[in-house]
């Protein structure tokens, strides 16, 4: 054991190497993984090790009776004290603070299966990055749920570390164990992220209603195996899948109602066939997406937050919007209305389904400002709309053959929307609230909620929430509220209409 002199010289030290950039936080936490005692790894917590880790396993008849059973890695190992000795050259601390930390969640694991008592399982959450040097560990926890019947299983053995957008990293640490191909009748939802697994034994679970594929290479036949087995399934989840350049899913049995696509990797396009799909969303770059025998669609969400250019994805952006023409409630992100702003597009169709508009991290930029006008034109029975203000680093400009759109340019918000005089149907007869979020004060902002003011006919309610987001809040504060206030004076084509700030 250390004297109390080295464990001060050690705490200098890294104060010295980290200095007043390293948050408090993380260098407190430091300090006193550096203080602590260490725990052997591979038997039963003491009663010191287990008061250390009160937040997780304790009380213990609590856990030993509970039929949620939680074993998670992060739970105990500090990967915020990591990174930073990682980022200040202290490697071989780091390591050791990792392995200091995957010890102490081995033995409690241990420990608790076997000690666990209840002798029902509804779900086991497993997060243990790349377990493969104690796989039989891995497989005695899991079936110490699997034996009980297991309702919902997530297994996740991806290393958090990787960045999740390059196709190499999507990697198997491990099989999914056999035992868990039996819960024919048992186990309803599954989340598998780095778990390698065989899509043609999915047709053993007569249950499955919910399932989510993370951080793996997956190609396409995989997924149609996959769905084509899975004959009761309601909600799929594709996410961070590598090597999946396109997805077919033809759903001929009529049951997926959701469905979520989210930064798969290299894909290229998307045609999906589901009469009975109710909700849609996908998060990634832009690509060609279909859907068929989309009349039962309720709720959809693109995000293209992904793309890093601005790019020609006017036509294709049009498309989609089509294939979503029945949803009820919309939540696009601030890249689909800066390209529909961009161009000239038009929607070959009135859609007059749409209820609920969400706009998601939004600037109110020029271009922008117009992709929400041509928006507001396209939903005319519209009767909400929710803009979540976001201030994100600018897209880089695409190249056009013959001219280059400059950013830069100043942005006479007050002019564009006084210039807005065409009616639109939405506001005119339908619009009854507004609601915005992570309001700043910025002139964009006011400018923007005025014409709202101006031109809703029907506007009952006008709720703003100022953000708490930014440096310097308290003293800002006061300067969102005045400019919030501006809005109470101004002209309103509602006489009903109420703004309230929060």
């Amino acid at each position: 054991m250390e004297s109390e002199a080295s464990i001060t010289n050690k705490t200098e030290s890294l104060s010295s190497v980290f200095g007043s950039s390293l948050e408090a936080d993380s260098f407190m936490e430091v300090n006193s993984f550096m203080q602590s005692e260490p725990s052997s790894p591979l038997s039963s917590p003491s009663t010191e090790s287990a008061k250390s880790f009160s937040s997780v396993t304790s009380p213990c008849d609590s856990l030993l009776c509970s039929p949620y059973i939680e074993l998670d890695e992060k739970h105990f190992v500090n990967n915020n004290a990591m990174r930073m000795l990682n980022l200040y050259g202290r490697h071989i601390e780091a390591n050791n603070l990792k392995r200091s930390g995957r010890d102490a969640f081995i033995s409690h694991a241990r420990w608790l299966q076997q000690n666990y008592q209840e002798l029902k399982v509804a779900r086991l959450h497993l997060c243990f990055s790349n377990p493969s040097e104690y796989i039989n560990d891995v497989m005695e926890w899991i079936r110490m749920a699997t034996t009980r019947d297991v309702e919902e299983l997530h297994i996740d053995f991806s290393i958090p570390d990787h960045d999740g957008r390059y196709p190499e990293c999507f990697k198997s640490y491990a099989e999914l164990p056999p035992d868990v191909y039996m819960l024919r009748d048992s186990l309803h939802t599954l989340r598998l992220s780095g778990c390698k697994f065989q899509p043609a034994l999915f047709g053993k679970f007569s249950a499955l209603r919910k399932l989510s594929i993370e951080r793996v290479e997956f190609d396409r036949e995989s997924l149609q195996v996959l769905v084509a087995n899975c004959w009761h399934l309601e909600d799929l989840k594709l996410k961070m899948l590598g090597h999946l350049t396109n997805i077919n899913i033809n759903d001929f049995r009529h049951r997926i109602k959701r469905v979520t696509i989210e930064e798969c990797i290299p894909l290229m396009e998307a045609n999906i066939v589901m009469p009975g799909l109710q909700y849609f969303r996908y998060s990634g770059i832009a690509v060609p997406i279909v859907i068929k025998d989309y009349y039962t669609i309720e709720e959809a969400e693109l995000d293209f937050s992904q793309q890093f250019e601005l790019g020609h994805h006017g036509g294709l952006i049009s498309e989609i919007l089509i294939c979503l023409q029945n949803a009820r409630v919309l939540t696009v992100c601030s890249y689909l209305t800066r390209v529909i702003g961009s161009e000239n597009l038009y929607l070959p169709t009135i859609i007059i389904q749409l209820r609920h508009l969400i706009l998601m991290k939004a600037t109110l930029h020029k271009d922008e400002s117009a992709g929400i006008i041509f928006l507001l034109a396209s939903y005319p029975k519209l009767e909400t709309l929710t803009i979540n203000m976001g201030y994100q680093t600018q897209l880089a400009p695409r190249i056009l053959s013959d001219e280059e759109y400059n950013f830069n340019t100043p942005f006479d918000a007050e002019r564009f929307w006084e210039a807005q005089t065409s009616p639109i149907t939405c506001l005119d007869m339908y619009l009854k609230k507004v609601n915005i979020l992570n309001f700043r004060g910025h002139k964009n902002e006011v400018h923007f909620l005025k014409y709202l003011l101006k031109k809703s006919a029907r506007l009952e309610e006008l709720s703003i929430t100022i953000t708490s987001d930014m440096p310097d809040w308290e003293n800002l504060q006061g300067s969102c509220i005045s400019a919030a206030k501006q809005l109470q004076h101004c002209e309103k084509a509602s006489p009903i209409v109420q703004i309230a700030i929060r």
